[in-house]
Parts: structure tokens; C-alpha cells; sequence
């Protein structure tokens, strides 16, 4: 694999102080490599047609305060078609 340096992503404070706090849980790893991680297991998830809502329940969250859960972004993504709850 070659190695590509990103110069350039926005990102908010909490989402990275969330993914400075998991690499410093684990002692060595390192908020890139967290968000390497991140970025890889996204790119899995995504679908056709998933993007447009995965973006606007990531909007939701952090302008409006809203709060999801894995389960409902899992769900959103059409990754788990069933409601475990029910």
C-alpha cells in the first residue's frame, strides 16, 4: 500500500477529541490511525443512496444536538434490516 498524506479535513472538535481519546485508550495508537479506522470501516457501510442520509443525521448531531445510536446508523446504512427492538 501506498501512503498518501491527507493535507485536509474538516473535522469538529469533538469528533476529534472523540478519536484523540479512543488512540490515547490504547495507549500507542495515534488519532490518524483512528481515523484511518473510522474512514475504513465507513467506506464499508456505504451503499448507494446512503450517503445523502448518513450526512444528514451526521449534521444532526452535531449542529442540532441530536443522538444516535450505532443500531440507527446501522440501520440507516441498510446494514441491519430488522428492528431488534420489536
Amino acid at each position: 500500500m501506498e501512503n498518501l498524506k491527507l493535507t485536509s479535513i474538516r473535522l469538529s472538535k469533538t469528533t476529534l477529541a472523540k478519536a484523540n481519546a479512543i488512540g490515547h485508550s490504547f495507549g500507542y495508537y495515534q488519532t490518524s490511525y483512528v481515523l484511518r479506522l473510522a474512514i475504513w470501516l465507513g467506506l464499508k457501510m456505504f451503499q448507494p443512496g446512503v450517503l445523502r442520509k448518513l450526512s444528514h443525521m451526521m449534521w444532526e448531531e452535531e449542529e442540532l444536538g441530536a443522538c444516535y445510536t450505532l443500531e440507527d446508523v446501522l440501520r440507516a446504512a441498510g446494514v441491519m434490516l430488522e428492528n431488534p427492538k420489536s
